[in-house]
């Protein structure tokens, strides 16, 4: 029993060690997930203090508008002059299209500039352009993402983009970023991640292999402690049960505990069943005793009878000759006494 309560237990630390493990890394999935998406979100948050700072940019020469200082045109043309020149990041910019499509600004491909883009699609089909006015339009600010060529690359990639619609101009600002550009910081946070897990999970095989050996060493000693005196118990009472038991075998103490006390209560409980024993020998003794002494009574009792009977046949045989003998004297007197009644009668 001890035996499979400990291997109970090593199967069930095992079974949590496999669980921990399937924990982890299932943990490790989801904080890498979660942690793309706090980046993404963060960037995105970036993108909308990026737009704020160009408003607030572009306010000025508005301004100077408002109080006669540039024409209206004027007044447009500097501030798209300033949104070209906004670069931050790695080659990130503003670009802004009206509500018609026409494209104002554009750092990544200026010979785009003043054209219709309504019918700009990207590598899937859809409508970039169209779906930027729309947002910020319905919206009045939005994100929008596409896939679009990254000038970094040269290649296709997903692009997040912020859009905001200003007033004031017609402007349909926008700028945004490229997922891939996120990789190496994800990467960063996902071998941080990993890091910790394996620490993680050598910690918990540390603690695992120690909860092993610890409860295979209690299980020894268990084992040492508990089937050794139950085994000893065992086969002194199995051996009383056939009927063949030594009585006079003393089982060992080998603790003070309660199998000790067991030991001492069955080994008190062997020497008086012993006791009991010896008197009923004892017992047996004096009544095989007794039955001998009246098996020799009965024999001579059964002499005596017999003499007795030999006698009576005896008294019997000479009772019957004295009955014979006195018959006879009683007719002789018979004769007697006829032969003297005639006489008198002569």
């Amino acid at each position: 029993m001890v035996l499979y309560g400990v291997l109970s237990v090593l199967i069930f630390v095992g079974l949590f060690g496999v669980y921990a493990i399937y924990w982890n890394l299932n943990l490790e999935k989801q904080e890498i997930n979660s942690t793309k998406e706090l980046i993404i979100s963060y960037n995105k948050k970036n993108l909308v203090s990026i737009i704020d700072s160009v408003s607030s940019m572009i306010q000025r020469p508005y301004e100077r508008y408002k109080n006669g200082e540039l024409s209206f045109d004027d007044a447009k043309a500097v501030a798209l002059d300033w949104i070209k020149k906004v670069k931050y990041g790695n080659n990130n910019y503003i670009f802004v299209v009206d509500r018609d499509g026409i494209l104002l600004a554009d750092r990544a491909d200026p010979s785009l500039e003043g054209k219709n883009v309504l019918d700009f699609k990207d590598a899937n089909g859809k409508y970039i352009f169209k779906e930027i006015i729309s947002t910020a339009l319905k919206q009045g600010s939005g994100y929008v993402e596409y896939n679009f060529k990254n000038p970094s690359t040269n290649k296709i990639d997903r692009k997040v983009t912020y859009v905001r619609y200003d007033k004031d101009f017609g402007f349909i600002l926008g700028t945004g970023f490229y997922l891939s550009g996120l990789n190496k910081d994800i990467e960063q946070q996902r071998n941080i991640i990993i890091k910790n897990m394996i620490s993680s999970l050598i910690v918990s095989s540390i603690i695992v292999i120690f909860i092993i050996a610890a409860v295979a060493l209690i299980g020894m000693l268990l084992a040492k402690k508990l089937i050794k005196p139950l085994s000893h118990i065992n086969s002194l009472v199995s051996t009383l049960a056939k009927g063949g038991g030594d009585l006079t075998i003393v089982l060992p103490k080998d603790s003070n505990d309660e199998f000790g006390e067991l030991t001492d209560n069955l080994n008190k409980f062997i020497s008086t069943l012993k006791d009991i024993v010896g008197q009923i020998v004892s017992k047996a003794k004096e009544v095989q005793s007794s039955v001998n002494s009246l098996a020799t009574s009965a024999a001579q009792i059964s002499a005596s009878s017999e003499q007795v009977s030999s006698n009576t046949k005896e008294i019997s045989h000479a009772t019957e000759d004295t009955a014979n003998a006195l018959s006879g004297i009683a007719r002789s007197t018979e004769d007697i006494r006829v032969s003297s009644d005639e006489a008198k009668e002569i």
